[in-house]
């Protein structure tokens, strides 16, 4: 099962794609949207109705979890958090 992570686009917990998952989705994503909607769910058994979202569900995007509030850092770059304004240690 993917690792749930919140992502700051949809404001909730989602299923976040490993990179062994993200080959099977990306590789769909832009030639068979819906194919890849149907292969993420499968994955994730989430019930994404979005493909436009798969892009940004893939873990290897986002950063390590914030040390005050626990959502992941928007991006492994990034100095601070978005959602809380901690900065990154």
């Amino acid at each position: 099962m993917p690792q749930m992570l919140y992502c700051w686009r949809c404001q909730m917990q989602v299923p976040m794609l490993s990179e062994e998952e993200w080959a099977d989705v990306g590789s769909l994503l832009y030639h068979a949207p819906e194919k890849a909607l149907s292969t993420y769910n499968d994955v994730t058994d989430f019930g994404e109705t979005n493909p436009n979202a798969l892009a940004h569900h893939r873990a290897a995007l986002f950063g390590p979890p914030c040390e005050a509030c626990d959502r992941p850092l928007r991006s492994p770059k990034a100095k601070f958090c978005a959602s809380c304004g901690t900065p990154k240690r």
